[in-house]
């Protein structure tokens, strides 16, 4: 069985990314068929769904601009990195989201 992730409210972004944190760059769940590629784009995907939510255009430059600084760092192999950056982006959504 293969499950398929969709985000469709902040709340639920928040969740995936710090899932994310935890499972990349290779220790996704089988049943979810998700590579760090595949990752990183339903972050970015949910990221416009939640657009309303997140409301200030800087602020979404700013989530786009950590996801973008993730991924590259999982590509390079600093997954700590990664990871913190992915935390970071979790912060700031949560913040927006209280």
């Amino acid at each position: 069985m293969s499950i398929k992730y969709r985000c469709k409210n902040l709340s639920e972004l928040i969740d995936f990314v710090l899932f994310v944190a935890i499972c990349a760059p290779n220790d996704f769940p089988k049943a979810y068929k998700l590579d760090l590629e595949e990752a990183f784009a339903k972050i970015n995907e949910s990221l416009d769904t939640s657009s309303a939510e997140i409301g200030d255009m800087h602020k979404m430059q700013r989530m786009r601009q950590l996801s973008a600084d993730a991924h590259e760092a999982y590509r390079r192999g600093d997954d700590v990195k990664g990871a913190h950056l992915l935390q970071d982006m979790a912060q700031a959504l949560k913040k927006k989201a209280a």
